[in-house]
């Protein structure tokens, strides 16, 4: 069952919750911006370039001037146990990304 318009959609597999965020150019909603610390799956939903999907941990969203709906943002790319593989700096819609909750991202929080 879909969430009602406007209303974001918590998907719970196992130990892992990823959140979906809202959808379209609503102005009325818009996308949520990510804040440093969070873990988020970027999957090509957020940019093309992501056809095999990553997490990747927030260190910094950037104010710089880009598109509607679309964010530079700093961070470390992760593995399965959440462990930082690489730094990256990623440019992608705000849309399109789902902030991941779970081991072993909560632990210690």
């Amino acid at each position: 069952m879909a969430a009602p318009r406007g209303q974001p959609t918590v998907i719970a597999t196992g130990r892992v919750t990823v959140s979906t965020p809202r959808r379209g150019g609503d102005p009325d909603h818009p996308a949520q911006v990510p804040r440093s610390g969070d873990v988020l799956q970027v999957t090509r939903e957020a940019s093309v370039q992501f056809g095999t999907p990553i997490l990747f941990r927030v260190i910094r969203v950037h104010d710089w001037p880009t598109y509607t709906g679309w964010v530079w943002l700093d961070g470390y790319q992760l593995n399965a146990a959440g462990d930082a593989v690489e730094r990256r700096s990623i440019f992608v819609q705000a849309n399109g990304l789902r902030k991941v909750t779970g081991p072993p991202w909560t632990q210690g929080k």
